[in-house]
């Protein structure tokens, strides 16, 4: 009885400190725009790749715009893509150097892979305010060095589950089931060593144009969030 006493307390106090991080920490994390205006932000996660220059190639071609989140090392090994994707003129945001798990890191790991993909982004001369957690894993590191770096964390409502091996119809399936007013759609334009990607650019056409027909406007994160 006396032992457990203190552990009640502890998990009480515990609860009390979780819930005031996760409301404080809030504020810089965003998972879909306005409910009330009729739009969506189209976002890929991992690249550039081959498959991003697909993926640029269905943005221009049914005149929409979307949000690509690269990594350091994918940028380093597609540099003339990623040239490409900066041509394209859609936005890009940080999604870290290395693509790790940063929540189980250390504060100086963390920090130097949102350093050293920004140091490379400025090379091209990209300025970004937002960034996308690997995985969506988040922790109060992670959230203090983003208020460092003043960035936005950005993460979704809306995951295509394109990592799947599904039907491009699938895909579409699962997204157009699952879009609201303001949704943030994730879809990843990187196949990690498996082939060709899974499905994404065939489905991605699918999407658009099943959108548009619904009234969607297609906007930048940066554009339905007002950070710029």
């Amino acid at each position: 009885m006396y032992i457990i006493i203190p552990i009640l307390i502890a998990i009480i106090i515990l609860t009390v400190l979780f819930k005031l991080y996760m409301t404080y920490s809030s504020k810089n994390v965003f998972y879909h725009g306005s409910r009330d205006k009729h739009q969506i932000a189209l976002t890929f996660d991992d690249g550039p790749s081959k498959e991003t220059l697909e993926v640029i190639k269905i943005l221009k071609k049914e005149k929409v715009c979307a949000t690509f989140f690269v990594t350091g090392k994918s940028i380093e090994k597609n540099p003339e893509v990623f040239k490409k994707l900066i041509k394209s003129k859609n936005e890009i945001g940080n999604h870290s150097y290395e693509h790790r798990k940063l929540n189980f890191l250390t504060r100086k790991i963390i920090h130097n892979n949102i350093l050293l993909n920004d140091q490379l982004l400025n090379k091209y001369k990209i300025k970004t305010k937002i960034f996308r957690p690997p995985y969506f894993l988040r922790s109060w590191v992670v959230d203090s060095e983003l208020k460092i770096f003043n960035k936005k964390m950005i993460i979704c409502d809306v995951i295509s589950r394109d990592y799947k091996n599904f039907s491009p119809e699938k895909v579409a399936k699962i997204v157009l089931k699952n879009i609201k007013n303001g949704s943030i759609v994730d879809f990843h334009d990187f196949a990690y060593g498996i082939g060709e990607m899974r499905h994404v650019s065939s489905a991605l056409g699918i999407i658009i144009k099943e959108l548009k027909k619904q009234g969607y406007k297609f906007v930048t994160v940066s554009e339905m969030l007002g950070f710029r």
